[in-house]
């Protein structure tokens, strides 16, 4: 009986997994997209080409065929806040997406709340939630594998494209920018001045001293620092609430009379009475690398 067992167990060991013996037709994939404070997810399975015909008649994907753009169970995409698609609203949630092409004229893409459906089994009519229309475009690259990508990302939308072969499809998404806030002019002057600071770098290194020079320049708060020029520039203040501000490389542009701030160097002050009487400096990584003190 003992050396049955061990039989058994040495072909067990020497048998491949399940998992490794399997190889995908169609490789799974997951997108995800930040664009300002919204998140886009995709999530699918991406057929290949492998030289056949993808679109029209007795081709892969047929004229006036239901199709979900991908493989195996439907692609889906999440938005966690409400968007626009191609300028029509879509709330925030999970689809699965559904693409008719047409021999001539524009395609539909169908964004159904039925998410869990097998590319096989439609999704129903009153499970759509929006309809768009979409012009196919020839491009002159090849694609082999079906893709999905953002070749453009701005901070109030993004360009969502389908490409399979030398066919491709986009919708623009939408989103909310963030709110601006803005200070009023008997708020400003409280934050003007010179601070004393002592910066601990994120990378270990000794600490060192600088005076932050924070100055009211025609309506816009602008911050440099002295003794040791850690910006390169002067920066403008973008508040965000309660003393807190981002700081922005003007050099860089706005958009839409926005600046594009930095994703750290984030300033905090702690206002007593009529002016701030003391900072922190956030970095990167949200933890405080510096602290400083009014002195003029």
């Amino acid at each position: 009986m003992r050396h049955s067992i061990l039989a058994s167990l040495a072909l067990l060991a020497a048998a491949p997994s399940v998992a490794c013996a399997q190889i995908r037709a169609s490789e799974h994939f997951t997108l995800t997209q930040r664009v300002s404070s919204t998140t886009i997810t995709m999530e699918g399975d991406r057929p290949v080409a492998r030289g056949r015909t993808l679109f029209g008649d007795g081709a892969v994907v047929k004229w006036g065929e239901v199709w979900t753009p991908g493989a195996n169970w439907a692609t889906t995409i999440e938005v966690d806040r409400d968007v626009k698609v191609d300028g029509q609203p879509l709330p925030k949630g999970k689809y699965s997406l559904w693409l008719t092409p047409q021999q001539s004229g524009t395609w539909t893409l169908s964004f159904s709340r039925a998410v869990r459906q097998f590319h096989t089994r439609h999704p129903r009519a009153e499970d759509e939630q929006l309809r768009v229309s979409v012009k196919p475009e020839q491009v002159g690259m090849h694609m082999e594998t079906l893709a999905w990508y953002l070749p453009v990302v701005t901070p109030d939308g993004a360009t969502l494209r389908m490409h399979w072969g030398t066919t491709a499809v986009s919708v623009q998404i939408g989103v909310d920018m963030p709110r601006v806030v803005t200070l009023p002019d008997d708020e400003r002057p409280k934050y003007v001045g010179t601070y004393a600071s002592k910066i601990t770098p994120m990378n270990g290194g000794a600490p060192y001293d600088v005076d932050f020079v924070i100055r009211d320049d025609a309506g816009t708060l602008k911050i440099k620092s002295l003794k040791r020029n850690i910006f390169g520039a002067e920066l403008a203040m973008v508040p965000v609430v309660d003393g807190r501000f981002h700081v922005a490389y003007t050099e860089v542009g706005t958009f839409k009379g926005q600046y594009f701030t930095e994703p750290g160097m984030i300033f905090a002050f702690q206002v007593d009475g009529d002016h701030a009487r003391t900072l922190e400096m956030y970095g990167y990584d949200q933890t405080v690398v510096g602290r400083g003190a009014l002195v003029k």
